[in-house]
């Protein structure tokens, strides 16, 4: 399960725009794991409330997704401008990296403005709100042909 994310933000995540470009390590290593949405508001509640079950076991990423993964990290930005989204709730992808030891989370919403968040520790780290250097808080507009280049979406 991917951390849960405050009731404010109805279990996605920080959902605010982030504000400056992510400068994050070169990938040794990753793992893609697929997540999907299961709703936990309690009855009589106001709208939804969502967690993150992860669907299938985690996949290594072969050379060349490891290579396509960089390359697309590379260029992760804050959105700009309208945006057309779908009004869907798809999966997400959580890719988890690793370089020198230190692990990274970047994960992907497979709906909507298709959102990438990341996370310095996607054990205990809420989608969107990192604290270690390289990262940025918020949501990021990344390549449209990211989940595909992974073999994920």
């Amino acid at each position: 399960m991917l951390p849960r994310a405050p009731r404010a933000t109805y279990g996605f995540g920080n959902d605010r725009p982030a504000t400056t470009v992510p400068t994050l390590w070169k990938p040794q290593e990753a793992w893609v794991c697929r997540y999907v949405a299961r709703d936990v508001a309690s009855k009589g509640s106001n709208g939804a409330w969502y967690e993150w079950m992860r669907q299938d076991a985690p996949r290594r990423l072969g050379a060349e997704e490891l290579a396509a993964f960089s390359t697309a990290i590379e260029q992760l930005e804050p959105p700009t401008g309208e945006t057309a989204c779908t009004d869907d709730l798809g999966p997400r992808y959580l890719v988890s990296y690793a370089y020198e030891n230190d692990l990274t989370g970047v994960v992907i919403d497979d709906y909507g403005c298709n959102g990438v968040r990341l996370t310095d520790d996607p054990f205990t780290t809420v989608p969107g709100d990192p604290s270690q250097p390289g990262t940025v808080v918020g949501v990021l507009s990344g390549p449209t042909t990211l989940l595909s280049e992974l073999n994920a979406g």
